[in-house]
């Protein structure tokens, strides 16, 4: 994650970062659910016993953290991920959160 705190002279506290993960799956547990699917003889992804084969997600982000008082930061980030959970036949997915984080 890369965070440039001050992006305004107006607001010098705020920061912005900006992330990229990557998430692979171990080959072995690809290999596993191939086999699981051929001795069951399930090729169908609809099937509900199919079992997916994974391999790697990608997770993209963005966020503005707002420091509202010295002990309150409120940051929105926007999330793009894809091949989620490591599986090409679930679509892409666009997340929106909020994280509220207070200091005492």
């Amino acid at each position: 994650m890369f965070v440039y705190k001050g992006p305004f002279d107006a607001r010098p506290k705020d920061d912005v970062g900006i992330g990229f993960a990557r998430i692979h799956v171990n080959d072995d547990v690809r290999k596993n659910a191939q086999l699981i699917n051929e001795d069951n003889g399930i090729s169908n992804y609809d099937n509900p016993l199919y079992m997916p084969l994974r391999d790697t997600e990608y997770n993209y982000e963005i966020n503005y953290g707002f420091h509202v008082t010295n002990w309150l930061t409120v940051r929105p980030n926007l999330q793009y991920i894809t091949h989620p959970g490591g599986v090409d036949e679930v679509d892409n997915a666009l997340v929106a959160g909020l994280k509220i984080q207070s200091v005492f």
